[in-house]
């Protein structure tokens, strides 16, 4: 479940920039991109409990109705430095599960460029039942890794939630189908359609 949003963010400067995308905006601080996104989640999930959701044999199989929203378990993957820090423990707050069964959060910080490290951050994930990802990068490529290493491992999140925009050098677009991101509307890329929505910020 996604909700479109249009926000205007960089609020406390003088170049305000227009975001749209399916992560809606849910507060003025350091989570406010990514906390956006923990209330459709569990809404659909708790909906498909409730058997008021319009529901497949396959999303059934893998969500079960009166299961559905007891199942959800998220992680955050990070860089070190970015605003999603404790964004584990804020979505453990906001609803959405993201804790291990000693109670320590799911919360993986990826600092080595290394992809063989990266790799055991997503199988531990794995391993956690992990079914809802929030990805947090700066300047690496950390979601693009991710969502290769997703696909090598045949390992289907129900979401992955990317703080910051979806990357435009994704190399499978397939690849993105899980996603739910922003895309800030920049002065300097008013006639760039965007990758979600093919839409120039004009249109």
């Amino acid at each position: 479940s996604a909700r479109s949003s249009v926000y205007k963010q960089l609020q406390e400067t003088a170049n305000l920039t227009l975001t749209f995308g399916t992560l809606p905006r849910s507060g003025n601080g350091a989570q406010d991109r990514h906390l956006g996104a923990v209330e459709p989640i569990v809404d659909a999930a708790t909906k498909i409990d409730a058997g008021t959701w319009s529901t497949t044999p396959a999303t059934a199989e893998r969500c079960p109705p009166r299961k559905c929203r007891a199942s959800l378990m998220a992680a955050v993957i990070r860089d070190t430095g970015t605003t999603c820090i404790d964004g584990a423990a804020a979505w453990d707050a906001a609803g959405l599960r993201a804790r291990r069964s000693d109670g320590s959060p799911l919360e993986f910080s990826w600092d080595t460029l290394d992809v063989d490290a990266l790799r055991t951050i997503v199988l531990e994930a794995r391993d956690a039942k992990v079914n809802v990802f929030l990805i947090c990068q700066t300047k690496s490529d950390l979601q693009q890794h991710v969502l290769e290493l997703l696909e090598l491992l045949d390992y289907a999140p129900f979401a992955v939630v990317v703080r910051g925009s979806i990357d435009q050098h994704i190399s499978s677009s397939w690849q993105a189908e899980y996603l739910v991101s922003n895309s800030p509307w920049a002065s300097d890329r008013m006639d760039s359609p965007g990758v979600y929505t093919n839409w120039t910020s004009a249109e």
